[in-house]
């Protein structure tokens, strides 16, 4: 994730903890135009939203004050914290720059927030390409595993492998021939959110052939470690 982007969640955990502290400041003097006021919106995959009004602005649903400090930053405060951030305004776009990390939001409604919403998505869809989502086999019967991977393009090969430690974590009781995915394999191939937004998980190419491991006994994982 863009060091940006951590800096302004951080500074979301401190407004929502904060929520009800602190002093606010005038986000601009009075007579000031204020070219931050509006909704601006990111494509990225924390879909960042920030909310300016003349004194306040709400970063993903929670709020703090701000000043603009020389046209060219962004002081939000809330109580004892604060980040500086720069920023420039080209038209319905509102650029972010803090050392050297840039991220750039859109105007909500406008055109240039359409394109951008419609470029990630072709990056995205050129990015898995050829590619399915392996659908989740924990604990399920070999049978239900054999039949989602068929409808999803998939192949499936089956082998005894012991995840009791699974079942503990789980705190479940896990019956003989229930599955679990084995972690190490070629064919599978992991996209983040960085990547793919809310597409993220396990893929692997339309065709191939995923191991899946089967427990050859009962474990009752409902007791804990031993």
């Amino acid at each position: 994730m863009k060091k940006l982007l951590v800096a302004l969640l951080s500074l979301i955990l401190v407004f929502g903890l904060t929520a009800c502290g602190g002093e606010e400041k005038a986000g601009t003097k009075e007579g000031d135009t204020n070219e931050l006021v509006g909704t601006w919106l990111g494509v990225d995959d924390q879909k960042l939203k920030m909310v300016f009004t003349k004194d306040k602005v709400t970063v993903n649903g929670d709020s703090g004050s701000y000043e603009i400090e020389g046209g060219s930053n962004i002081i939000m405060t809330k109580g004892d914290e604060s980040l500086t951030i720069s920023f420039e305004v080209n038209g319905n776009e509102l650029i972010l720059t803090e050392d050297g990390d840039e991220e750039i939001l859109y105007k909500k409604g406008s055109k240039e927030y359409e394109n951008a919403v419609t470029a990630k998505e072709k990056e995205i869809e050129k990015l898995l390409e050829g590619k399915v989502k392996i659908p989740e086999s924990y604990f399920k019967t070999q049978e239900q595993v054999e039949s989602e991977f068929e409808a999803a393009g998939l192949k499936v090969e089956f082998f005894p492998y012991n995840f009791d430690s699974s079942a503990t974590t789980n705190k479940r009781y896990l019956k003989k021939g229930e599955c679990n995915q084995v972690e190490e394999q070629s064919a599978r191939q992991y996209f983040d959110r960085d990547k793919v937004g809310d597409k993220f998980g396990f893929y692997a190419d339309k065709g191939a052939t995923i191991n899946i491991g089967y427990s050859d006994h009962d474990f009752d994982g409902t007791k804990g470690e031993k």
